[in-house]
């Protein structure tokens, strides 16, 4: 059991914990034009998922912002952790390579859960690499 739970929460009264949000970050090797839509056609035509970019605010003009859903059941059964189907990814990529992803999501809480979607960002990250 988590130390920060066994700290705020008596550990016999929980029947289950649920993760709802992994937030990761990576880092391409290069800066990124935030003005190319490339990557976000290539991201777009991927058949694992559909994508949309996200409209820009003016707050968010520092950064590009993509939506991935619809992912596809048989290629994350095909990544063989047990993962479960994510329902959002929010990809932002900012213009100094940096990568930060928001995956809405419903797993049960264990141990570096985090750690098992891995293969997913690393699908991610790797057409950004290439396509910026």
């Amino acid at each position: 059991m988590c130390v920060a739970i066994e700290h705020a929460l008596t550990p016999e009264s929980i029947i289950e914990v649920t993760v709802h949000m992994i937030v990761a970050s990576a880092r391409v090797s290069h800066p990124i034009c935030l003005q190319c839509d490339y990557v976000d056609a290539v991201l777009s035509g991927d058949p694992r998922w559909t994508a949309r970019t996200v409209v820009k605010t003016e707050e968010g003009a520092h950064m590009k912002s993509i939506r991935i859903f619809e992912v596809s059941d048989t290629w994350v059964a095909s990544l063989g952790r047990g993962l479960k189907v994510p329902t959002n990814i929010m990809v932002n990529i900012t213009k100094n390579g940096g990568v930060n992803f928001f995956m809405s999501i419903d797993d049960a809480f264990c141990e570096d859960v985090e750690l098992k979607y891995v293969p997913m960002y690393e699908a991610i990250v790797a057409i950004i690499e290439r396509y910026t």
